[in-house]
């Protein structure tokens, strides 16, 4: 058993998981008492259902306060589709769950020794797989450091990149067809020829990187599709 207290920017978490048994999540009574999340014993949440909801509840606190570039829309409307994209593609539960989670660790306080006390090494391990070096550093070097880790990732780490990338270029065209390309591409600390030349450099990487993966093929032509729609080549 996995007792572990996290402490973020505005609440106390605290979580308890029993590993290889239904599980009871334990929280603090500025959760509420919502009896749908106090499932212990429950046949309805095994450990795979616990650790998602979990991962949820964790990832909304990291991201508390936080919005997508320059709108209105809660940061954490994007883990929440990047862990979709994951779950619909049949990828592993620990997958989504790191999916979930994937941005903790570059935009709030929460480290991967906070990730690994409660979630486990893989989870920890995947989500710094997809960590970008500290925004100390230019956009080009933090770029072509995630491109010049594919070829070293694992199928899962790649599956959720992919899915994070697919995610957010989706995001971009649709805001595109709403707001016309020069209010999207100005929100970006570099310019649509940049953008254009490092997910064109992602998907080249991935097409290598990912060949034989089953799951991740299904988000590897989905991300094909949308680089095309949107750069046209």
């Amino acid at each position: 058993m996995i007792v572990t207290t996290i402490y973020s920017k505005t609440k106390l978490l605290t979580y308890k998981f029993c590993h290889h048994e239904p599980i009871c999540i334990e929280r603090n009574n500025d959760f509420g008492d919502d009896q749908n999340h106090r499932a212990c014993n429950s046949e309805h949440y095994s450990i795979d259902y616990a650790m998602l909801f979990a991962a949820i509840e964790f990832a909304a606190r990291a991201h508390t306060g936080q919005y997508r570039k320059q709108t209105k829309i809660p940061y954490i409307v994007h883990p929440l589709a990047v862990a979709q994209l994951l779950i619909e593609a049949e990828c592993s539960d620990e997958v989504a769950v790191a999916g979930l989670l994937h941005d903790t660790v570059e935009d709030s306080p929460v480290t991967l020794e906070d990730i690994r006390s409660v979630f486990g090494d893989n989870v920890a391990g995947l989500v710094a797989g997809a960590t970008e070096p500290e925004k100390v550093h230019r956009w080009e070097v933090r770029k072509q450091h995630t491109l010049d880790s594919l070829a070293e990732a694992s199928h899962e780490v790649l599956q959720l990149i992919c899915a994070d990338k697919l995610h957010n270029i989706r995001s971009i065209r649709k805001d595109i067809q709403q707001h016309g390309e020069q209010q999207v591409w100005s929100r970006f600390s570099r310019p649509k020829d940049k953008q254009k030349w490092y997910f064109q450099k992602m998907l080249a990487g991935l097409r290598v990187a990912m060949d034989g993966d089953k799951a991740g093929s299904r988000l590897l032509t989905a991300f094909e599709n949308e680089v095309e729609n949107l750069f046209g080549e």
